[in-house]
């Protein structure tokens, strides 16, 4: 077997989107993004686009089950510093420093 190759794919952000999300927000309308993509994509889509602000923080929801429970507890892990993660309880951000304990 021989490599031959690989195949990189990208849609990009079109150049009139991020000037109407700007005028949306200039206009205090909130945006959202609806997809069926990707979380990390939507993700660096909503960044490109100006929906999500360059240092703002974004959190991911994932349910965790298991065998002796139905019900699942949902983390909620941040994705640009994949050890904090906010209590399910409190909401409040535990960064991988457990001394380090802040509002969100």
């Amino acid at each position: 077997m021989s490599f031959v190759g690989f195949l990189v794919m990208e849609n990009r952000v079109k150049d009139v989107t991020s000037k109407i999300i700007g005028d949306l927000n200039a206009a205090q309308i909130r945006t959202v993004m609806v997809t069926g993509d990707n979380a990390l994509t939507a993700i660096s889509v909503g960044r490109q686009c100006g929906i999500v602000k360059p240092k703002q923080r974004v959190f991911l929801g994932d349910v965790l089950t298991s065998h002796d429970n139905e019900e699942g507890t949902i983390t909620w892990k941040d994705y640009d510093f994949s050890d904090n993660r906010l209590d399910p309880e409190t909401c409040l951000l535990y960064t991988s420093d457990a001394a380090d304990v802040y509002s969100v």
